[in-house]
């Protein structure tokens, strides 16, 4: 089966690997899509995933085999993650110091291994395909479920003011979740012409460019002087976490949804003195992603613009390190 291994910081090269065989409670799946994650995006561009792992957790596919004692799934069936398995991730020798490059390297995320023809998984960690979703919904599944948990978390209520900040992938779905939750006004901050129009036809009321206007102004202006109730920050660069806490209303939530894997500067004793309750999500709904869009309730598929080959995975990553109109991209083996 072809894979694409990393190979070092900004290096993924196709290399053919035996088949793996569905030992005892698992199951060999051949990928059908995965999708490229941010996560992915951040391990391909720094030196922090170890060489010689696959990456890509945000996979749909079918059963190829099943192992001995799997009752629950037969061949054929449509399926998608559940979970990434702990023993994916190699253990360390006993007493062994971790520091944060360290714990980075371990993330179950570095060594999912969806980028590949085949997947062997523990059964367990799968999730059947509700009627009516197709494989390429499927492979949206965590990008919806982050969506849905951050939503959820805040227990948002309907009418509030929500602010979402940048319009990638994960911000929409956050958009998405946001709009079947009740909320009243979505102001979104994008710079990308592509994210900007994905925004305004996913539902946000407002779409303010940080290159063309002062979004802390205008979001002041638009919620009367007061501020979000909650503000999103899907970035996941450094300056928006301290701008979050800055748009927020007083004894407001802002939820860290995107990932920021540099230093950020804040300013603690300001978010003190606003009364702020700041939440994060390190995961995703994944069933109740599935059931969301099985009844419906939000159209996923205009969230994925390119579908690329297995074999040009190289060129694809590279070119989403400077995105122009990709969303969602997924690759099809």
């Amino acid at each position: 089966m072809k894979s694409a291994i990393q190979q070092g910081k900004g290096k993924l090269v196709i290399e053919d690997k035996p088949t793996p065989e569905p030992g005892p409670g698992q199951v060999l799946i051949k990928i059908a899509y995965c999708g490229i994650c941010g996560s992915d995006l951040h391990y391909f561009n720094h030196d922090q995933a170890p060489s010689g792992n696959v990456l890509g957790h945000e996979w749909s596919g079918t059963i190829a085999e099943v192992g001995e004692g799997v009752d629950n799934f037969k061949k054929d069936d449509l399926v998608t993650m559940a979970d990434i398995p702990g023993w994916l991730v190699p253990e360390l020798p006993p007493d062994t110091p971790i520091d944060m490059a360290a714990l980075l390297k371990m993330h179950p995320v570095a060594y999912a291994g969806g980028f590949s023809e085949y997947l062997l998984y523990y059964a367990h960690a799968v999730h059947h395909i509700p009627e009516g979703v197709s494989l390429e919904e499927a492979a949206l599944t965590d990008t919806l479920g982050v969506g849905l948990e951050a939503v959820n978390r805040v227990q948002l209520k309907v009418g509030a003011t929500v602010l979402i900040i940048g319009a990638g992938p994960i911000g929409l779905s956050t958009l998405m979740a946001a709009r079947v939750a009740g909320a009243g006004r979505i102001i979104v901050t994008e710079m990308a012409e592509a994210r900007k129009a994905a925004a305004k036809k996913f539902g946000a009321d407002f779409v303010l460019d940080p290159k063309v206007v002062d979004v802390a102004q205008e979001v002041t202006a638009l919620t009367g002087w007061a501020g979000a109730d909650i503000v999103f920050e899907s970035a996941g660069v450094q300056a928006t976490i301290q701008q979050s806490v800055d748009m927020v209303k007083r004894s407001g939530q802002v939820v860290l949804v995107g990932v920021c894997f540099e230093p950020a500067e804040i300013l603690p004793y300001f978010w003190f003195m606003k009364d702020v309750r700041v939440n994060v999500v390190p995961g995703a709904d994944l069933v109740s992603s599935l059931n969301v869009m099985a009844r419906k309730m939000v159209d996923v598929k205009p969230l994925v613009t390119h579908i690329e080959r297995l074999e040009d995975i190289q060129e694809t990553f590279e070119a989403l390190l400077h995105p122009t109109d990709q969303l969602k991209v997924l690759i099809k083996p």
